[in-house]
């Protein structure tokens, strides 16, 4: 295996256990290339977690890298940031939504998530948005 792939592994399991965003930095620093758009979204959605104070940097990072990567119009590079914006608040699900639909757009596929049911607070399946998994990645550790 090439020094990518073991760099590369090495971020996706600090990813996957977000135990900490120093080990998550420290990672993503090996790789030889910038880290991938869909990966740098993870990083950024466990810093949320991890270390909220420093989530709106990386999350204004991630959302110009989208805007520039995937060559975004002013509305959607627009509301990616505002969807960014909302998952710390209150506002989690609709920001979710937004960058599912954007990324759909922009990708031709979502890389955020597919929606369903979960922690929309709704009581009937068909009122529900998203799914035990899709919030699981959108936020982490939240039950």
């Amino acid at each position: 295996m090439t020094s990518q792939g073991h760099a590369y592994t090495r971020l996706r399991r600090a990813l996957e256990t977000r135990s900490s965003a120093l080990m998550i930095r420290a990672a993503a620093a090996e790789l030889p290339v910038p880290v991938p758009l869909e990966d740098a979204l993870d990083i950024c959605l466990a810093l949320l977690d991890l270390e909220p104070d420093t989530y709106p940097r990386t999350a204004t990072r991630w959302g110009s890298r989208l805007a520039i990567e995937r060559k975004l119009d002013l509305v959607d590079a627009q509301l990616a940031l505002a969807a960014l914006a909302a998952l710390p608040g209150p506002a989690a699900k609709a920001g979710a939504e937004a960058l599912i639909e954007i990324s759909t757009r922009s990708l031709g596929t979502s890389f955020v998530s597919d929606l369903s049911c979960g922690r929309s607070g709704a009581s009937a399946p068909g009122d529900c948005a998203l799914s035990d998994a899709s919030w699981g990645m959108l936020r982490p550790g939240e039950k």
